[in-house]
């Protein structure tokens, strides 16, 4: 019986893995990957918010979380630092309390949530007072 328990608890471990949560690893792509793969998740029926966290940098690399919808799927990125300015790195944390919310790339993306909007988005802006550093970030 025990045999039994072991090789259920393996396989949930598995799926949750595949589901991509906590066992999620970042995805090695360019700034520009990054927004097009953005924007097409954003674009999913399913979508509530279109929302970049900047986790902190190390190595040569930047590392991003992308969440459009809350208990919805999440990605992972690792940018090269050189295609993305960041104003005073942090190091890289799986703490989301030590997170940076990023509210705009460049002149071709900004975080936004599904709303009564013309087209159904708004942006979304720093929310003050907050906890978290909020960044606009340059290509």
């Amino acid at each position: 019986m025990p045999r039994r328990y072991a090789a259920i608890a393996t396989l949930l471990l598995l799926l949750s893995c595949l589901g991509v949560t906590a066992c999620s690893w970042p995805q090695y792509v360019s700034a520009a990957e990054m927004i097009a793969q953005m924007n097409q998740r954003k674009s999913m029926a399913s979508s509530h918010y279109n929302k970049l966290w900047y986790q902190g940098s190390a190595g040569d690399y930047h590392y991003f979380k992308h969440i459009r919808g809350y208990f919805l799927d999440e990605a992972y990125f690792k940018v090269p630092s050189a295609q993305l300015r960041v104003p005073e790195p942090t190091p890289y944390s799986s703490d989301s309390e030590r997170w940076s919310e990023v509210v705009r790339l460049g002149k071709v993306w900004h975080a936004a949530t599904k709303d009564g909007a013309a087209d159904g988005w708004s942006r979304l802006t720093c929310e003050a007072p907050s906890h978290w550093r909020c960044l606009e970030l340059e290509l």
